[in-house]
């Protein structure tokens, strides 16, 4: 009987730690832009597995929907929706009115891979007078630095 207890308690260990595997999910805390004042939020995502990640970026305004435009990324594959292993991808929102919000950033395993980690994120927010003159900028911590 111990024996059976010992095997189920090692396979349902086994298969909860599979359960998490393989996705991950990060708020971002801070979104504002508006083309009108020259303020631009950049969001820098790094794959820090070794094979290509999925990977889907959403921003919320101050009415809670999702941007559709606005919103523009560097070095993601497959129509945006990917990024490289290794590989860093930034996303930027500049909207032509001025939208504040959050995002979510959200990733998952492609294929029979299994990581428990595979992204690390920051962001930057820099404000100009609409004159390009420097009027504030500042750093946005993503899940504290930490992989997620």
């Amino acid at each position: 009987m111990k024996k059976v207890a010992s095997m189920l308690l090692v396979f349902c260990l086994f298969s909860i730690g599979h359960a998490f595997a393989g996705y991950g999910k990060a708020i971002i805390p801070h979104m504002s832009a508006n083309t009108a004042t020259d303020s631009i939020n950049l969001y820098w995502i790094s794959n820090i597995t070794e094979h290509d990640i999925k990977v889907t970026i959403t921003f919320y305004d101050q009415d809670g929907n999702a941007l559709t435009s606005g919103v523009s990324y560097t070095n993601f594959i497959n129509s945006n929706a990917d990024i490289a292993a290794g590989k860093t991808g930034l996303s930027t929102v500049d909207t032509s009115t001025w939208k504040y919000g959050y995002g979510v950033i959200e990733w998952e395993n492609k294929g029979s891979d299994e990581d428990v980690v595979a992204l690390v994120a920051h962001g930057f927010f820099d404000e100009k007078d609409g004159s390009s003159n420097p009027q504030g900028f500042y750093a946005i911590s993503i899940n504290a630095g930490m992989p997620f």
